[in-house]
């Protein structure tokens, strides 16, 4: 079996408090045929320092103003070289230092997505989040159920389906939508956990709104405001209770 080359990308800005444990995360990785690339957009508060202290365990790293978190991802895209590529963002990390090496030294079906659960980090508490399969997610109105920290995409396929920056909370969910229904990708849930993500953080917990509206775009539906702000209301609930356990 030929072992594949992967490229993890960060992207971060201003992120000296959060970027550190990410960048661990990934040079800590067993599987040793990683190509790691950080995107940073022109940071000021001490990004950069950090970033060069790791810098023997980067493949490539750049520093330079950009049009958004999507267009960041573009570029490490433009960059990258591997087979498989994944995007671990400044403050998330890997569930454990083996997670490559379990998923990419066991013969993978013909695939061109692979994805898997993921936790999300409360206070005091890790929470497991398992997602079913893509295409049993019947009310696609809801999101494509799973986080771009714990999918790996093949490169031949994000060079073709990049980021459309016109979207500033769902442009993951637009290549994902893309792959599965115009590309015909094969999708491979796999049965482990892939990332740890903080439950604070992402912009989509500060937006949700424009998160439905911009889902509800991708898959050209037409919620009414009505359903937008249940669905708003909702989730804001279901967070709270959350964070009130744990």
């Amino acid at each position: 079996m030929t072992r594949p080359k992967i490229t993890i990308v960060t992207v971060c800005f201003n992120a000296a408090k959060t970027l550190e444990r990410t960048i661990k995360s990934v040079i800590n990785q067993t599987y040793d045929k990683i190509e790691y690339i950080i995107i940073d957009g022109a940071s000021t508060d001490g990004t950069i320092d950090i970033i060069k202290q790791f810098e023997n365990k980067i493949s490539y790293w750049n520093s330079e103003p950009d049009n958004g978190i999507y267009d960041a991802m573009n570029k490490g895209i433009k960059k990258a070289s591997g087979d498989w590529i994944n995007f671990m963002n400044a403050g998330d990390m890997f569930a454990d230092d083996n997670v490559i090496k379990t998923l990419f030294e066991t013969e993978l079906d013909d695939c061109g997505v692979i994805y898997g659960s993921w936790f999300l980090k409360y206070r005091n508490h890790l929470s497991l989040t398992t997602p079913s399969p893509f295409y049993e997610n019947k009310n696609k109105f809801k999101g494509m159920g799973f986080s771009h920290q714990s999918v790996f995409v093949k490169l031949q396929c994000a060079l073709k389906y990049m980021f459309d920056t016109s979207f500033k909370l769902c442009a993951d969910y637009n290549m994902i939508h893309k792959l599965y229904y115009k590309e015909k990708v094969v999708f491979n849930k796999v049965c482990i956990p892939i990332a740890i993500m903080d439950e604070e953080s992402g912009a989509t917990i500060s937006n949700y709104e424009l998160h439905y509206r911009e889902v509800a775009r991708i898959c050209g539906c037409s919620p009414s405001n009505i359903e937008i702000m249940y669905s708003v209301i909702v989730y804001k609930l279901k967070r709270y209770i959350k964070k009130c356990i744990w």
